[in-house]
């Protein structure tokens, strides 16, 4: 992961949880922003998480709530 901890190692965990518990993109920003305050996340790998997201949506595998 990156030295930070920044961008490119929360892109990943983010691609995690949307995977591992079926969390939308804006639940699983806010859950790791509640841990580690600071999140910077470039463009690019938001654009993909984005992507992702709308696949998921699509299959009907997310969930906005915290139950």
């Amino acid at each position: 992961h990156s030295v930070n901890g920044k961008s490119r190692a929360c892109a990943v965990l983010v691609a995690y949880m949307m995977k591992k518990y079926s969390w939308s993109l804006s639940k699983c920003l806010e859950f790791i922003n509640l841990k580690k305050e600071g999140l910077e996340v470039r463009n690019n790998y938001l654009a993909q998480m984005q992507e992702l997201e709308k696949r998921m949506m699509a299959e009907g595998k997310l969930s906005n709530s915290w139950n």
